[in-house]
Parts: structure tokens; C-alpha cells; sequence
């Protein structure tokens, strides 16, 4: 039996929190992936995961990370009789090797440091119960894969940190079709011919040595399907907002219900990225040598779609400081 005091429910109240599981429906989702340098993840994976004191494990980055879109037609707690709403998320998901202390292989995990969501209640459930960076959004997704033209994320943007500095509701992150061509179907049975066939593809572009192992941490993720995604769960304390008051490393599975279709996206795209100091995403991630003064320009090394259904779990703590 748990020794955690129950949760008092505000259901009925105006509750924006919901109770877990998670079911997500109909998706359609979008992957551009992207090479990166991985000293500078590494430096963001050490200032944020890695910054706990005593935590038995640590996070390495790898060569190359993603670009998503999502669009999930319905959404619904499977834990408490609410009701349902879509959904439409934008993030940059990073891979990365977890290493724990008495395991001699690491293990491959989801890090997602930056998600925008245009739900309210997504987004407060999200960071919640499963620690994720999720802020609101306004997000662009293409309704068809055989017509990927133009994808977009919109949020509050501060350009520079200053007292003078009003936020602005801007495009953070957009992905046009530079080149049209029809989306590939690939018809791939299920998610685990998916993972290998980006596996197969990302081989010739960020070296083999590297895929060799991620193929082999891979593989019971092939046999079972859930995705784990690990993130920092913390609150600001009520006295001193600059300590937490809880404060853990939290993995949080997401488990394949459904696999519809899945396939290349056709063409050619570039990602335009927003410059400015309240998301400093081209370098957090290692995305070109510097940034631009209004914007800086990536080429993916391609896209991928997949649609399916998937259940968000309840997750587990892997190392607790507060």
C-alpha cells in the first residue's frame, strides 16, 4: 500500500489535472530528424538531468535527435469519466544512454526538452504527473502525409532577457517543403520494423558504430512496445522559489496500442528556427555553429510519418533528491 496522502480531486471544480493512464487516439505523427552536436546536448543533459546531486545514474547524448508533430484526434483520461479533446503537440525529442551504476550496458531512453501543446489540460497533466517541459502552443500540422507543405509551433518568445522586454506570441519553430514529392508508404507492419528502418537509414548518416549499439539497446523495445521517456520532475518551493520543494528523476512509458501506417514523407524540408533568449534551442541542441540573429536554418536528413494509437502510463521514480 502507497504511503503517499490521497490526492484530493477537484473534479467537478474546474479540474484541469486529470488522473492517469491516458488514452490517445487517431495520431497522426511527423519525425524530421536531425543531426546535432553532441557536446553541446551533453552540456544541456548535464545542466538539467544530470545536475541532481547523488543521482545514481547519468545521461549521455548521441549524434542525432528529432523533430515531431503530432496530432491526436481524442484524448481522454482511461482513469477517471470525463469526457475527450484533440490535441496537437510540437517538441524536440533527444535520445539519449542512460547509465546506471551496476548495469553493464546502458540503457536507450526519450529526453524531450522542449514540447509545446495547444491543450491546457495536456499541458498541466503533463508537467503534473510526469514532469514534462510542456508550455502552450498554437501548432501547425499538415491533415495528410501525401501532402506535408507546411508544419509550425507558436508560443510566448522573449527575444532578449531584459525589464524592457514584453513576450510576444510568436513562431518559434516552422518546417517548410523546400522539394514536393508523394510520401512514401511503406506499409511497415508494426512499430519495430519502423524503429529499424530509421535505424537502417540514420547508419549511413551519423556512422555505424554508433547504430550498432543503439541496435542492440533497441531491441527489447522492438519485442515490447513502449517508449520510455524520461524527464525532470520538480516544483519551486512556496518560501524560496529558487530551491524545490520535490525534486526527482521520473520515467514516464508511453505504450503502442495501434499501428495503422507509417512511411517516408516525400520532398525535401528546411527547419526555420526562431532566435531568442527564452528558448535557446539551436544551441541547447547542437543544431549549426551559432545561431542567427532573427532566425537560423536547418536541413533534416529526412522525415517520416506514422500513424497509430498509444496510451500514456503511470511511471516510476528513478532517483528522488527532495
Amino acid at each position: 500500500m502507497s504511503k503517499l496522502p490521497p490526492y484530493i480531486s477537484d473534479l467537478g471544480h474546474g479540474q484541469i489535472s486529470y488522473a492517469v493512464p491516458l488514452a490517445i487516439r487517431e495520431v497522426t505523427s511527423y519525425a524530421f530528424v536531425l543531426k546535432c552536436e553532441t557536446a553541446r546536448v551533453q552540456t544541456l543533459l548535464d545542466s538539467q538531468l544530470n545536475a541532481i546531486a547523488g543521482s545514481p545514474v547519468r545521461y549521455e547524448a548521441l549524434p542525432f535527435l528529432f523533430h515531431c508533430y503530432l496530432q491526436a484526434k481524442h484524448c481522454t483520461s482511461t482513469a477517471e469519466v470525463i469526457g475527450w479533446l484533440p490535441d496537437r503537440e510540437s517538441a524536440f525529442l533527444v535520445p539519449v544512454l542512460e547509465h546506471r551504476a551496476g548495469h553493464l550496458l546502458p540503457r536507450i531512453k526519450l529526453w524531450v526538452p522542449y514540447l509545446l501543446i495547444d491543450q491546457m489540460a495536456g499541458m498541466v497533466t503533463g508537467r503534473e504527473v510526469w514532469g514534462y517541459r510542456k508550455s502552450l502552443g498554437a501548432i501547425q500540422v499538415p491533415d495528410d502525409p501525401q501532402q506535408p507543405t507546411a508544419f509550425a509551433a507558436q508560443t510566448t518568445v522573449f527575444k532578449t532577457f531584459s525589464a524592457q522586454t514584453e513576450g510576444l506570441w510568436q513562431t518559434l519553430v516552422q518546417v517548410r517543403q523546400t522539394s514536393a514529392a508523394a510520401a512514401q508508404a511503406q506499409d511497415w507492419k508494426d512499430h519495430g520494423e519502423a524503429i529499424g528502418a530509421v535505424i537502417e537509414r540514420l547508419a549511413g548518416e551519423v556512422g555505424g558504430e554508433v547504430l550498432a549499439l543503439l541496435a542492440k539497446l533497441l531491441e527489447p523495445l522492438l519485442k515490447l512496445p513502449t517508449i520510455p521517456i524520461v524527464n525532470l520532475k520538480q516544483f519551486r518551493d512556496v518560501q524560496d522559489s529558487t530551491r524545490a520543494c520535490y525534486q526527482a528523476l521520473v520515467e514516464s512509458p508511453c505504450r503502442m496500442d495501434l499501428w495503422r501506417h507509417g512511411g517516408w514523407l516525400g520532398g525535401d524540408f528546411e527547419l526555420d528556427i526562431t532566435t531568442c533568449a527564452s528558448h535557446q534551442v539551436v544551441q541547447d541542441l547542437g543544431l549549426a555553429a551559432a545561431a542567427g540573429a532573427d532566425t537560423t536554418t536547418v536541413k533534416p536528413l529526412f522525415g517520416l510519418y506514422a500513424q497509430f494509437d498509444f496510451s500514456t502510463l503511470p511511471g516510476s521514480v528513478i532517483w528522488q533528491k527532495v
